[in-house]
């Protein structure tokens, strides 16, 4: 039998024991999923999502699409599923200083941040779509190796806002594979604990970073404001380019005078706004919002 045979015959399989999942279906799990959290799924996901509503369904002994979907939408009973099925449709895979220029571009600012005389207070910087953590902790990494080697007081905090409950619960435990340490810089092995086959972040790391809940279309709602920076990349490239640019609007409000927005390469095209400018550089994609 072929490939595509056996593949034809799961999806039969599928369709018997959950329902027809036709073009109809897809379109309305599609679409509910982008209006409650901008994720727009491309069509060759189909597969993928299908395989998580019925992860969902089989637990809930549901075997028809539509009455899966009543049941997420109901308001009595649909909220805490709606959050369950979310967290298994989102993709939590991330890497430590996944991009190293954003990283050292990072650096250079904070820096720069650190020496300036005027600088007494604390450095607080905000992860968008952390995920399970990796990225959280490299920014509070980065951050106390500069403030350890400057001759300056100051202080730092991190905060990491995912979608996802279960990303949240896990980048609490700042647990990871041991192969995760690959990705971390030689002079950031202080900064974790080797535990068998997996890696720890210092307490001393995690107590300098919190965690929170947030869909990127509610960020109107969100308390955080005045930002030094905001990372906010491998987010962007899920949401329509009419929902980058609204997201990025939001998100350049909450910047400080003279705090720095990252995103990653290419994720937003044709943007500007009055309050920012974008840093001049090949490698990385920033700006810093000045005073108006």
């Amino acid at each position: 039998m072929s490939s595509k045979d056996e593949a034809d015959r799961g999806n039969g399989l599928q369709n018997t024991m959950f329902g027809q999942f036709d073009d109809q279906s897809y379109e309305q799990w599609r679409a509910l999923i982008e209006q409650r959290t901008g994720l727009q799924l491309a069509d060759h996901l189909r597969t993928y999502l299908q395989g998580g509503l019925n992860r969902r369904m089989k637990l809930h002994n549901i075997h028809d699409y539509e009455q899966y979907l009543e049941y997420v939408t109901n308001e009595r009973n649909g909220i805490k599923e709606w959050s369950e099925l979310i967290d298994t449709l989102t993709v939590q895979e991330t890497q430590f200083f996944r991009h190293l220029d954003s990283y050292s571009f990072i650096e250079t600012y904070l820096k720069e941040l650190v020496d300036s005389s005027e600088r007494t207070r604390s450095i607080e910087m905000w992860s968008v779509g952390c995920s399970s953590g990796e990225e959280s902790y490299s920014l509070a990494m980065l951050a106390e190796k500069v403030l350890t080697e400057s001759e300056h007081m100051a202080s730092y905090g991190v905060i990491g806002t995912d979608i996802s409950l279960s990303a949240i619960s896990s980048a609490k435990l700042r647990i990871y594979k041991a192969r995760k340490a690959d990705w971390i810089p030689d002079h950031y092995h202080h900064c974790f604990d080797r535990l068998d086959n997996t890696i720890k972040i210092k307490q001393r790391i995690a107590d300098r970073v919190c965690f929170a809940r947030v869909n990127i279309l509610d960020l109107d709602r969100v308390p955080i404001r005045d930002m030094d920076i905001i990372f906010c990349q491998n987010l962007l490239i899920y949401l329509r380019k009419w929902r980058r640019k609204e997201v990025v609007n939001r998100l350049s409000e909450r910047l400080k005078v003279g705090g720095i927005l990252v995103l990653g390469l290419g994720e937003v095209t044709d943007w500007s706004h009055p309050k920012l400018r974008q840093v001049d550089s090949r490698d990385v994609l920033a700006f810093e919002r000045f005073k108006a």
